[in-house]
């Protein structure tokens, strides 16, 4: 048995999917803690909802993906609509690394709030302005700027 048609096999016997709520609802659950009708799963610190299979984590989406394809995605699953835990199977799409990565918030990729741009503070020396970013593994812009215009 390959690791999906496992995990298949083991939410089909524990869960359910409710279309309504576009979540997996424990119909056997294993825990003293997890009762009938609970959501499966906890928000981790990132904001995935994550869960423990056979004492191994994964994330709901990925399994939501399984579950509705059938197969384990080869990529990284992107939420389309940037919110971590909104796992309609509409709002999943299979990405590469590099595709993920452009569809960060700003607030998350910078200390300035814009994408590509940081104020370094040296612990010598005046402040500056790096900007950087990649596209393809290649740098297209790795510059240094002391003022912000």
């Amino acid at each position: 048995m390959t690791e999906a048609e496992q995990l298949l096999a083991y939410i089909n016997a524990h869960w359910v999917w409710d279309e309504e709520s576009s979540d997996f609802y424990w119909k056997r659950p294993l825990a003293r803690n997890t009762h009938v009708g609970d959501p499966v799963g906890g928000l981790t610190n990132e904001g995935y909802v994550q869960t423990r299979i056979n004492g191994r984590s994964y994330q709901l989406h990925r399994l939501v993906w399984l579950w509705h394809n059938g197969e384990l995605p080869d990529g990284v699953i992107d939420h389309i609509n940037g919110v971590k835990n909104d796992n309609r199977i509409q709002n999943l799409r299979v990405v590469s690394f590099q595709e993920n990565s452009v569809n960060r918030s700003d607030d998350c990729i910078s200390n300035t709030g814009m994408r590509y741009m940081s104020l370094v503070t040296p612990s010598k020396g005046r402040p500056f302005y790096k900007v950087a970013a990649r596209r393809d593994n290649e740098w297209i812009c790795n510059d240094r700027y002391r003022d912000w215009e």
